[in-house]
């Protein structure tokens, strides 16, 4: 006699019987639960979003811990504080992962700004405001008990230029933002098309304005008198530098705030760059330490 097709259940069907054995497994005394330990951490992570709306339907259905009863037992008040500490540790732990997965994103953004640079790379806490009366800058709470020196370059989010090093003691260190009054001017490119594979544009020699920005002239260049020109707000300015370090060479310096022409020569350009960040509020740096000879002076002449 043939056999019809074999019938598998629905979906639906499944669905339901699994949550009355998820029900049915929930309302076993602890004693008759450890075979379920193998399954514990998997089965934590899987269901956290819903553990909570579950807890109170289990703890509804057993009537414990009610506002007004009073017939919990000791051992259902244990598993309770149990279950409140195995959610704390859930939730630090997604803290931690999230923090390291911020991190590896900076870490990976730095890389691509400057291949084929070798360098290592150091968190560092800023502070408070941290400055040294006979430095000034951002104390950091990393020195040469770390391996920092007065090679490093300070970076925030992966790509973006703070400062050099400019001092370093045993356990703590001092940056010099390129936006403080005072700091060394610097020479950036400007970049015409995204990123650090955009077609380069006239140079610029910037000095810091006092109050968060760098201004100085475009270059004119005679090969491309045009380049000037083609200056936009919102383009992005990268260092190069021959004076600087080639671990910090196309890190990024801001963007172009405004382009006016020079009141003292008008045929002059005048670029102001704002970086992306507030350099003097920034609460952790990343240190590049060059290697290898990474910590030679590049850029283009």
């Amino acid at each position: 006699m043939a056999r019809g097709p074999l019938r598998l259940p629905s979906a639906g069907t499944l669905l339901f019987a699994s949550a009355g054995v998820a029900l049915i497994v929930a309302l076993l005394p602890a004693r008759l639960l450890g075979w379920a330990g193998w399954f514990r951490e998997p089965l934590e992570f899987s269901v956290a979003p819903v553990q909570a709306p579950v807890r109170s339907m289990v703890v509804w259905m057993r009537g414990a811990d009610r506002p007004g009863n009073a017939g919990a037992s000791e051992r259902e008040r244990e598993l309770e504080r149990q279950l409140a500490e195995a959610v704390t540790r859930l939730l630090r732990t997604e803290a931690e992962n999230e923090m390291l997965r911020g991190q590896i994103d900076v870490l990976s953004r730095g890389l691509e700004a400057t291949q084929g640079v070798r360098f290592r790379t150091a968190f560092a806490p800023v502070i408070g405001p941290g400055a040294d009366p006979s430095t000034g800058g951002l104390k950091i709470r990393l020195g040469r008990m770390d391996e920092i020196d007065e090679s490093g370059i300070a970076v925030v989010h992966g790509v973006h230029l703070v400062g050099r090093v400019a001092r370093a003691d045993s356990r703590v260190s001092w940056v010099i933002p390129v936006t403080e009054r005072g700091a060394p001017a610097l020479r950036g490119v400007v970049m015409l098309g995204e990123g650090s594979a955009g077609e380069f544009g006239p140079r610029c020699q910037l000095s810091p304005a006092g109050d968060g920005t760098l201004t100085g002239p475009l270059q004119w260049d005679p090969d491309r008198p045009w380049a000037d020109e083609a200056v936009r707000e919102g383009m992005e300015v990268r260092l190069d530098d021959p004076t600087w370090a080639r671990v910090a060479q196309m890190l990024v310096v801001g963007k172009v705030e405004s382009v006016e022409s020079s009141e003292a020569t008008p045929e002059r350009r005048i670029v102001r760059v704002r970086p992306v960040y507030r350099l003097d509020r920034v609460s952790e740096l990343v240190v590049r330490m060059p290697e290898g000879g990474s910590g030679e002076t590049g850029g283009a002449p």
